[in-house]
């Protein structure tokens, strides 16, 4: 009776075997022949028979490819309930859920593969969530903070994942404009492991949108774990963009006692001493960054050698060639260690062009060889012409660029644009911009910058109806209606129209600190102290800016607080000493620096 079973058992293997291979062949061959229909129900049905997780992949990629979602996702499901182990099923799951929104297969998948996966794993694929879920279409209507919640609901109570839980969470939450909510959980994640960097990370993200209430958790972090250099190399990017050039400066300074060949370091360094005017510490700053960066080119250049016992050899093949050994100087250099190179021999060009050394400027850029950076070269040029007074041929420089389809044309012309405003030419510029919206029609980028020149040439009606038309076009665009609620404010006119197109701004950005500054100042101009007050003082805690501290001030000084606004815009002024805009303000009142 045993033997009959395994008679039985053998003989029906042997004829799921002989099905599933008829049943993929047939399939295949209807792929061929483009029928997907008939090619995905053969290969579903051998996947079935067999279990074999690449026939369910290929059915799913043939789904796919024909369009249909619904039969990808049944696919996906088939898999997933046939091989509930795999990670493969369920990363094809997840892939499917996003494309398709579907919110709560989205934060089932994400648990599951959580689940499956290696616990030292874990830690990594939390971090990747917020990337992955990017993928979701631009229109889906999933709550991705909610599907995160939901998933990391078990890890953010373990203690080796918390910290990446609740920091996956917040840039989720930042990056829909959460920040309130993003900022509590980098304080949460910090709380759990201020050794780990995850919630100094999502500070440091939270700072770059001008959450200046997150720099407690960065310093928490460093003042823990002073030997991650990239926290605090970020920090100083942070703080430099900020215009905190010495806070900058002495985090940097920091990470190159720690690593001495951190060659974005030694940049980040030079162009901070040269922003001081400093140009003999900004040129040796430099000139290490380009020794690190040759010496690394170096080292992979001698990684492609063969190994030494080869070597001879290999010098006795080339001695008896007659051909040319190639020159050194072609060998390829690895692309870090390429771009490395090529940022020190832009700033070495920088500080020379500083000193007004024109001819040792342009020998600096000469050296740079590759063709990926010929634009940037190119552009650096026609600024060196531009600050010697050639504005004529600086431009025409620019017309060098290349232009055989419209993709290039645009690029050229923007690069023109962007040249013509460095150098004063507004008029020029705004005349180009118009060409562009001629050649690009409906474009709300280009409409919005051309805008914003004819405010700078005080062309109110025109900057009016560029931006009205931007609206139109995209009506959620938060800066035009911004920036129209701004101008109208500031010249005083159609005030309560101001405030309407303002607080509309910031129903679409109800955390950005230039709206929020904008609305505090339309009050202003209404005479509603106290609201206005109220209101920037929202703006300055969100973002420290030297302009929000301008308004901020005046509103005080306008309300008999004028010590109160003298030491405001003196600490503005000592974080950002540059501000052009918070001198003006002083001098308008008589205040020294």
């Amino acid at each position: 009776m045993f033997a009959q079973d395994v008679n039985h058992a053998a003989k029906a293997s042997r004829q799921d075997a002989r099905l599933q291979f008829y049943q993929t062949l047939v399939g295949e061959i209807a792929a061929r022949a483009g029928d997907s229909t008939a090619a995905y129900r053969f290969l579903i049905e051998a996947a079935k028979t067999s279990a074999d997780p690449r026939l369910y992949e290929r059915a799913v990629d043939i789904a796919v490819a024909a369009g249909s979602g619904p039969l990808a996702w049944q696919a996906a499901g088939m898999w997933a309930a046939a091989l509930p182990d795999s990670l493969d099923a369920q990363r094809a799951v997840l892939r499917l859920s996003l494309a398709l929104g579907r919110e709560q297969d989205i934060a089932n998948s994400l648990s599951r593969i959580l689940n499956l996966s290696a616990a030292p794993d874990r830690v990594e694929l939390i971090r990747a969530i917020p990337l992955t879920l990017q993928r979701l279409p631009a229109n889906s209507q999933v709550d991705t903070v909610r599907v995160l919640q939901q998933a990391l609901k078990p890890f953010v109570a373990q203690t080796d994942t918390a910290s990446a839980a609740h920091a996956a969470i917040g840039f989720v939450q930042l990056s829909k404009g959460r920040t309130a909510a993003a900022l509590d959980s980098a304080r949460q994640a910090q709380r759990v492991n201020t050794e780990e960097a995850d919630g100094a990370r999502l500070a440091l993200a939270l700072m770059d949108q001008g959450v200046t209430q997150a720099e407690p958790i960065v310093l928490a972090h460093l003042n823990t774990k002073t030997h991650n250099t990239r926290v605090r190399f970020e920090y100083a990017k942070v703080l430099y963009s900020d215009h905190r050039t010495r806070e900058a400066q002495r985090q940097t300074q920091q990470v190159l006692r720690e690593d001495a060949n951190d060659v974005p370091a030694w940049l980040l360094l030079g162009q901070l001493w040269l922003d001081q005017n400093d140009t003999v510490q900004a040129q040796q700053a430099a000139m290490q960054a380009l020794a690190i960066g040759k010496a690394y080119s170096e080292q992979a250049a001698d990684s492609q050698r063969p190994p030494q016992d080869e070597q001879d050899a290999q010098d006795l093949r080339d001695a008896q060639d007659t051909q040319d050994t190639p020159d050194a100087s072609n060998r390829p250099v690895s692309p870090s260690a390429q771009a490395a190179i090529t940022q020190a021999l832009f700033l070495l060009s920088d500080v020379e062009q500083a000193k007004g050394n024109w001819t040792e400027a342009e020998k600096w850029l000469g050296q740079v060889n590759h063709a990926q950076d010929a634009q940037t070269v190119l552009y650096k040029r026609a600024v060196l012409l531009g600050k010697q007074g050639f504005i004529d041929r600086g431009y025409a420089l620019l017309d060098g660029m290349p232009q055989t389809n419209a993709a290039q044309l645009r690029i050229k012309q923007a690069t023109q644009v962007q040249w013509l405003r460095q150098f004063d030419q507004m008029y020029r510029a705004y005349m180009l911009l118009a060409d562009m919206n001629q050649r690009f029609p409906n474009d709300p980028d280009l409409l919005y910058e051309q805008a914003m020149l004819a405010d700078k040439l005080d062309q109110p009606a025109d900057m009016e109806r560029l931006l009205r038309r931007v609206m139109d076009i995209k009506p959620d665009h938060h800066h035009a209606y911004n920036a129209l609620g701004y101008a109208l404010a500031d010249r005083g006119e159609r005030l309560p129209e101001a405030l309407t197109l303002i607080e509309k701004a910031l129903t679409f950005a109800p955390y950005d600190p230039y709206i929020t500054d904008s609305l505090g100042w339309v009050y202003f101009r209404m005479g509603q102290l106290d609201k206005a007050e109220s209101v920037l003082r929202k703006a300055y805690n969100i973002k420290a800016d030297g302009e929000i501290a301008g308004h901020l001030g005046e509103v005080l000084w306008q309300g008999n607080q004028q010590d109160a606004a003298i030491s405001l815009w003196r600490e503005a002024l000592s974080r950002q000493p540059d501000n052009d805009t918070l001198r003006a303000t002083m001098q308008r009142f008589g205040v020294e620096p």
